[in-house]
């Protein structure tokens, strides 16, 4: 399965749909205001699970924690990395893991040492553009969230330097 996601370029709040290969609309997300922080509610459409992500403000390293609808958990653990990105992964129901690659443009999602996902953000795109290679159907909302996080992380950055 592949997930599609293109931002606005202007935007002060994220409002967006994330399509499937066929341009179908599968989620919806909403990122509300918050002065410190982010959240964000992905709304799910037919099978697939709805969910919220939260950052975390009082910590050393930024952390984003992921509530589904089942009550699972995602934690996301950004560490300090000078050549990729590095994430640890908590969470309540699998054992995952992210490994980022040169430029923190490439992503790929591990489940036990195998590659479930791939997370592509386009070079030279008007707006953040991602496209995810989903191998296991079963993670696509766990995926997407991992994906969210990484952009918000990733915008936060970019307007802090």
């Amino acid at each position: 399965m592949k997930l599609y996601l293109k931002q606005k370029v202007f935007k002060f709040l994220d409002h967006y749909d994330v399509y499937d290969e066929n341009q179908n609309a599968i989620f919806t997300v909403n990122q509300k205001f918050k002065f410190l922080g982010f959240h964000a509610d992905v709304t799910a459409r037919g099978d697939y699970q709805s969910f919220e992500i939260d950052k975390e403000i009082i910590t050393f390293l930024p952390k984003y924690v992921l509530t589904f609808e089942n009550a699972e958990k995602i934690y996301l653990n950004f560490r300090l990395s000078f050549i990729h990105r590095k994430i640890d992964v908590e969470t309540t129901f699998e054992n995952l893991s992210v490994r980022g690659k040169f430029w923190d443009m490439d992503f790929e999602v591990l489940k036990e040492g195998e590659v479930i996902a791939n997370i592509s953000k386009k070079w030279l795109t008007w707006g953040d553009t991602y496209e995810v290679d989903i191998y296991d159907d079963k993670y696509t909302s766990e995926i997407l969230g991992i994906v969210i996080a990484i952009d918000n992380q990733k915008d936060m950055e970019r307007n802090q330097g």
